[in-house]
């Protein structure tokens, strides 16, 4: 990908885990299986910061009060993720690669979507 710039602040996102995996399976999997598919591909799409946050998740005591979601709800979830959005991730996630990278897209699609769907909820 040759466009590395941060079109905006992180994104984030709640993830719900597989009913078929304890939550320390499914942590297991995303911290050390996962993890090793995907920020080779962000770092590839110029994507410069990844975290994982496993559950049980909670509201800091420093959070604003204007936070959206309360702490119930949040307990629902087995984990968020953060990351900075680069042109190229956008790119890649709106199906549009340049010409040669196809693979990109194709690796996407194939092993990280794929990858996925074994640890978290459709």
């Amino acid at each position: 990908m040759s466009s590395s710039t941060t079109t905006q602040g992180p994104a984030q996102a709640l993830l719900k885990r597989n009913p078929a995996l304890t939550p320390q399976q499914f942590s297991t999997h995303w911290y050390e299986q996962h993890a090793q598919l995907i920020v080779p591909f962000f770092l590839h799409c110029g994507v410069e910061y990844y975290a994982q946050i496993h559950g049980p998740l909670h509201i800091s005591p420093s959070s604003s009060p204007s936070t959206s979601i309360s702490a119930t709800e949040l307990s629902a979830w087995d984990g968020a993720a953060e990351a900075h959005l680069s042109d190229g991730l956008a790119a890649v996630l709106g199906g549009q690669v340049e010409k040669g990278q196809e693979w990109v897209l194709d690796y996407y699609r194939e092993v990280v979507l794929v990858d996925e769907l074994r640890f978290l909820v459709e």
